[in-house]
């Protein structure tokens, strides 16, 4: 059935399952595999020619997981279902898993002009052996003879139909081009409101033209990448976050809110907040003996879902953890209410710039350092005339607002103070104008019919 296809997918490895498409039969599935899944899901190094069945297929790599969750509900593809379910058979999901390679390939005589393949001979032996002990998917009812190419019927197109004219022509013409970008951006993996922004258009217009061309909704192929989030996120062991955002091309926001709409839709529990979580007796001798052996605290949080600061409430702080003293946030206030960044305070202090961002949030709103600020801020005053020098300086003359505070003797805080004042009257200068000139030349007023 190999040699009568014109695309196969393959996962290599203990799967060694193959599905076959033909172009009569699979087309909506064999243009989806070829477009959309190509485009995102290929890897390198390319393509290259392997010889199997007497017939020259130009194979390619792509990323596995993806692209075995892209094949599930594929629009008229039951091999692209069966496919599906016979390989996620034997697909470990837990952390520390291999994923098998997985291969589409084309006939070589499908494309015209030939693609571009590049020499691989050692990948190609493997794919080779590998398909020879494979296991193949039976083809459904009817599928079709495949012709020789010196024996099949000339293509002839079909008469064009004719239609009424048109009014708006230019219109009509218009929306075949946004189509056809609609569908490139989605084919590369853009999201809805990324395409409609691009494509100057509505939602409900991308929703409406995907599931048009493709037959399935825009809100299901996006289901389908949020289940395959969930099933790595719940695997057990799981996969960690940054494993699944390197996987998946997702971020961290993106793969939360996947999990959570999944197990909503589903009916599934999430667990309670590692944080809120105890330990019992047993827990905290098993984390000290661990500890001895030397696993690192973060295996331990993995391990028994708890936060670092849990670990910390049990076993207590790390011997390498820093703990500064009371003093050293008396510093980081002092430092930034004397207009230094927060880089610079750190740096003074020898300690971290998370350390500072945390004391400062913690106390830049108390009426303390508000009023220091206020009393700091004005500190060497400038004149009116100083004042107007030094904000054309950073406004007009492109001068830095860090050197023209360092030569005047002021703060960042105090520089910025002054230029919102100039600006607002400027502001207020304008409007004076526009008042006056608008009392002079009054609107005549419009007489009733």
């Amino acid at each position: 059935m190999l040699s009568r296809a014109e695309l196969f997918v393959h996962t290599a490895g203990k799967v060694r399952i193959t599905a076959t498409f033909f172009q009569k039969k699979d087309e909506e599935c064999l243009y989806s595999i070829l477009i959309y899944a190509l485009l995102r899901y290929h890897r390198t190094p390319g393509w290259f020619e392997v010889k199997h069945d007497g017939v020259t297929w130009n194979v390619c790599k792509v990323v596995p997981l993806p692209f075995i969750y892209f094949m599930e509900n594929r629009p008229g593809g039951e091999m692209a279902a069966e496919y599906f379910r016979r390989t996620m058979v034997h697909i470990d999901l837990s952390s520390g898993a291999t994923d098998p390679d997985v291969y589409i390939g084309i006939r070589a005589d499908f494309f015209s002009p030939m693609v571009r393949t590049v020499p691989f001979a050692r990948e190609a032996a493997a794919l080779t052996k590998s398909l020879t002990g494979g296991d193949m998917i039976p083809p459904s009812e009817n599928t079709p003879e495949r012709p020789l190419p010196h024996l099949m019927p000339p293509i002839v197109p079909p008469p064009p139909e004719k239609k009424e004219r048109k009014v708006r022509k230019v219109s009509t013409r218009k929306k075949k081009v946004d189509d056809y970008l609609l569908m490139q951006k989605f084919y590369e993996g853009k999201t809805v409101q990324e395409i409609k922004d691009e494509v100057n258009c509505s939602e409900a217009y991308v929703y409406q033209t995907i599931k048009r061309i493709k037959g399935i909704s825009a809100m299901d192929l996006r289901y389908q990448r949020w289940k395959m989030i969930a099933d790595l996120y719940f695997a057990k062991p799981r996969r960690t976050v940054d494993e699944i955002e390197k996987l998946c091309n997702v971020s961290r926001w993106q793969i939360y809110n996947a999990v959570r709409n999944v197990a909503k839709k589903e009916g599934i529990t999430l667990s309670e907040e590692y944080r809120n979580k105890k330990l019992t007796e047993d827990d905290v001798a098993h984390i000290r003996q661990a500890l001895k052996d030397g696993v690192t605290r973060k295996v331990i949080c993995w391990a028994y879902e708890i936060t670092g600061a849990t670990l910390i409430k049990y076993i207590g702080p790390d011997e390498n953890h820093k703990v500064y003293p009371q003093e050293y946030q008396e510093k980081v206030v002092k430092l930034r209410v004397a207009g230094k960044t927060l880089a610079e305070t750190a740096s003074l202090l020898n300690v971290s710039v998370d350390y500072v961002k945390e004391v400062w949030k913690k106390y830049r709103n108390s009426d303390e350092v508000v009023s220091k600020r206020v009393k700091y801020d004005n500190r060497n005053r400038l004149n009116k005339h100083d004042q107007d020098r030094a904000v054309k300086a950073v406004l007009f003359e492109g001068i830095t607002r860090k050197k023209i505070a360092e030569q005047y003797g002021i703060n960042a805080l105090t520089l910025r103070r002054y230029i919102k004042k100039f600006k607002d009257r400027e502001v207020e200068a304008i409007r004076n104008i526009t008042d006056k000139i608008g009392e002079n030349n009054p609107q005549p007023k419009k007489k009733k019919p």
